[in-house]
């Protein structure tokens, strides 16, 4: 298994948004998801109980975050979008 490190940005320049939950929002509208309007605030709050020191892959969490508001993401929607 090969691992690398990534340390301050020196091996690869990556563009991010600057708003996230808006930019997952639109891929999301994209794939024919009903965004509620107060996505943000969902993205922003914790919906899955991890172990302490672990990280919830962003498709779990954009899915979470969409149930939490009565929302379906069908056909790996979430995934598909992060």
């Amino acid at each position: 298994m090969a691992v690398s490190f990534d340390l301050f940005g020196t091996l690869v320049v990556a563009e991010t948004p600057d708003d996230p939950a808006a930019a997952v929002a639109e891929a999301l509208a994209e794939r024919g998801v009903s965004v509620p309007p107060d996505f943000g605030d969902a993205y922003r709050e914790v919906h899955v109980d991890a172990p302490v020191g672990a990280e919830v892959p962003l498709p779990a969490h954009v899915a979470a975050a969409l149930a939490s508001r009565g929302v379906d993401a069908p056909n790996n929607a979430a995934r598909r979008a992060v």
